[in-house]
């Protein structure tokens, strides 16, 4: 394959990567707030009909951690990697860290803070197996990556992993209240829906 469709394939896999990454992101920020807009909501329409909410928890204890554990998992769990035994793209990383390391600047320098960042980043890149991120800075400083097909492989895998994280985290009821938006009627919807898959309450 020429060296410049194996560039443009990489190219195309790098910006789903940094879209999809960027979804996620967005995902979490929402999340912050939203595990508690969803609490308040909830308990607020219980208490509006009537419904013996600490009565209902008491009878089904395991199943409400169960669905709490999951909701604020998303929020962390999937950040926390697995230390990467076995790094792959070990000369891209020594590239990287060949043309960027801040020691070679003055604390002054405005590029200091800019490569001890990326350097960081690069570093967690290959601890955790997330090279996403690694390709991502070596695209911005030019550094030959070697083996593209290896590349496109490590590059599709992240793009799978993270396109899982946005299907489980934005399957949350709190996510599901989120995208009501102002819709009442909507989000009674989805509190009925966790009432009936928690309590089994109608």
């Amino acid at each position: 394959m020429p060296v410049l469709i194996k560039k443009f394939k990489f190219k195309k896999l790098l910006n789903e990567y940094k879209s999809h990454k960027y979804e996620l992101k967005l995902i979490r920020e929402v999340l912050k707030d939203a595990h508690l807009e969803f609490e308040v909501f909830y308990r607020r329409y219980c208490s509006e009909n009537n419904i013996d909410l600490e009565e209902l928890t008491k009878q089904n204890q395991k199943a409400v951690d169960m669905i709490f554990h999951f909701e604020e998992a998303g929020l962390v769990a999937n950040d926390i990697e697995p230390k990467n035994k076995e790094a792959r793209h070990k000369s891209v990383h020594r590239e990287i860290a060949r043309k960027i390391h801040p020691d070679k600047l003055d604390t002054g320098d405005p590029r200091f803070w800019e490569y001890t960042n990326d350097l960081k980043t690069v570093n967690e890149s290959m601890n955790t197996g997330q090279y996403g991120d690694l390709f991502e800075i070596a695209d911005k400083y030019e550094v030959y990556l070697g083996d593209y097909e290896e590349v496109y492989d490590d590059l599709q895998k992240n793009i799978d992993e993270i396109k899982e994280k946005i299907k489980t985290e934005s399957a949350t009821y709190s996510y599901a209240l989120y995208e009501c938006a102002e819709d009442n009627e909507c989000k009674e919807k989805v509190v009925k829906n966790f009432l009936w898959q928690i309590f089994k309450w109608k």
